[in-house]
């Protein structure tokens, strides 16, 4: 069994139903009133018989069966507030509302495995992996346009999502020897390079989880067969039908994030693996060109377009990848990002 994981360094707020006189929880049961229709007592006091009486004389100005109001007080529903001063309330008045929850100051329960896992990852990271990130503005519609010739030519069935593009690209520079620290994993004072090239992928869950399965030998496969594996992968993760072993191994990690609102983001790096790039949703930027000219010596002729865009923010493990590599890392990727075919 996992151990415990530390308690909260800060008071926690109360728990529990609010705190009453026997009064006043007696004389509640009696008149018919909901905790919904009552205040919530300060921290260190309770609720009072006197509040239970103002709430049972402002519910007694609707006119109810005893039958009516002794459904709504066990449904948490306050007359006053859900029908009109000076109706007249039947019982199937009250049972065409929905029971209304008791909102208490606060609810204690257990983390999901998947959440508690998540905190012991990222509590090992921020303690021994020191990361630094490198951001990147990379030109969208050539890998778009050109994942739109594979849904001609292949069929929308094996066409490569984006997120495949984007694997078999990662896949590939993880092969190259200048990119060789990428493969590494720190065993205490120790590297260990990895002869396999895999990446893993985020894929969102309907919890609200994210679960990262891992394509394995990812450099020799070609674009079609990497997108069949990555989807049965993903599909296999959303049914919960993977092998814990599906989802350890990877060097990197990609996480395309496609919220319209959000440019940019960082994500953290796993344990055991060297690096993580963020892909954001696209977003229209004014990109600075002159041909022959490299951006650095633009003067005041420089032609400027709107173009659609990704804002790649690659974070690495800096024990593994100093910043110069990750923005060699970055640069190479973006040359693949915007002359997709060489991914074929």
């Amino acid at each position: 069994m996992n151990p415990a994981l530390p308690p909260s360094p800060v008071p926690l707020p109360r728990e529990g139903p609010p705190r009453m006189s026997p009064r006043a929880r007696r004389r509640a049961r009696e008149l018919h009133v909901p905790l919904q229709a009552l205040d919530l007592p300060a921290e260190g006091k309770r609720i009072s018989e006197r509040q239970v009486l103002a709430a049972a004389a402002a519910n007694r100005k609707v006119a109810a069966t005893p039958e009516a109001r002794a459904l709504a007080c066990r449904k948490g529903i306050v007359l006053h507030r859900a029908f009109p001063e000076g109706a007249h309330v039947e019982v199937q008045d009250v049972e065409a509302l929905p029971a209304l929850p008791l909102r208490l100051p606060a609810n204690r329960e257990p983390l999901s495995p998947a959440r508690r896992a998540a905190a012991e990852q990222l509590a090992y990271v921020q303690r021994f992996v020191p990361q630094c990130s490198v951001d990147m503005l990379v030109l969208s519609s050539p890998l778009l346009q050109f994942q739109r010739r594979l849904q001609r030519e292949w069929g929308k069935h094996d066409a490569p999502s984006v997120d495949s593009i984007l694997l078999r690209a990662l896949a590939l520079l993880l092969a190259e020897e200048t990119f060789r620290p990428f493969r590494g994993v720190v065993d205490g004072n120790d590297v260990v390079c990895r002869g396999e090239i895999a990446v893993g992928f985020a894929v969102p869950l309907s919890t609200g989880a994210t679960v990262v399965p891992v394509v394995r030998a990812a450099d020799r496969l070609p674009l079609k067969e990497l997108a069949a594996a990555a989807r049965d992968l993903a599909a296999r993760a959303r049914q919960k039908r993977l092998k814990p072993s599906a989802y350890l191994g990877a060097m990197m990690t990609l996480v395309h994030m496609g919220i319209p609102e959000v440019s940019c983001f960082r994500s953290t790096v796993r344990p055991g693996e060297a690096a993580v790039l963020a892909v954001p949703a696209e977003q229209p930027r004014p990109v600075w060109s002159v041909p022959g000219m490299s951006p650095a010596k633009l003067k005041g002729d420089a032609l400027a377009t709107i173009a659609p865009t990704w804002q790649l923010t690659l974070t690495v493990d800096q024990r593994l990848v100093d910043v110069a590599l990750a923005a060699d890392f970055l640069a190479a990727l973006r040359t693949l990002v915007e002359s997709p075919q060489r991914l074929l």
